[in-house]
């Protein structure tokens, strides 16, 4: 059993990444009596050891990805709370803010035959996957992965550079 790292967020942003990531090396699952938590094994070193650099770009990775498959997102933060396979608790103190928001949405269950139909996999791997793979997408992701501070930002790579804009962000 891989490391888990302990998010706070919004509900909505954190149950958009359960849906997204609900299967896989990257999983983001929901424990009821403490919250949501992302588990991979990209959170621990060769020696099973929490490695967390790791921890903040798997986060933003994450995070673009669920900004990508939804606009209205915001980023989720890492708690500062990470739980070892043994169980045993590591605790980082970290400042907090509060926000309010609300979301509406429908459920249905699509039915073949009487039958209900299986969910389709989870999109979220399939973007971290492209994003190992194109140095694009990978790029996109990291930008989309940030606070919204990063919103008027100009990112740049060797032979490419592009302007951050939106109308919420500011003026």
């Amino acid at each position: 059993m891989p490391w888990k790292a302990w998010l706070e967020g919004h509900e909505f942003d954190l149950e958009t990444l359960r849906e997204l990531f609900r299967a896989g090396d990257l999983l983001v699952a929901q424990d009821r009596s403490d919250g949501y938590y992302l588990e991979s094994s990209a959170l621990q070193d060769s020696n099973g050891q929490l490695d967390h650099s790791a921890a903040e770009p798997l986060v933003k990775r994450i995070n673009g990805v669920a900004r990508a498959a939804d606009q209205g997102f915001r980023p989720v933060n890492l708690r500062g709370r990470y739980t070892a396979p043994d169980g045993t608790m590591s605790v980082v103190v970290l400042a907090e803010t509060a926000e309010g928001r609300s979301k509406f949405g429908a459920a249905a269950v699509v039915v073949s035959g009487g039958v209900p139909v299986p969910e389709p996999p989870p999109k979220g791997p399939r973007y971290v996957k492209l994003a190992e793979q194109d140095a694009d997408v990978a790029d996109v992701l990291r930008v989309l992965g940030q606070p919204e501070r990063w919103i008027g930002t100009t990112y740049t790579r060797p032979g490419r550079s592009w302007n951050t804009h939106s109308e919420a962000g500011g003026k």
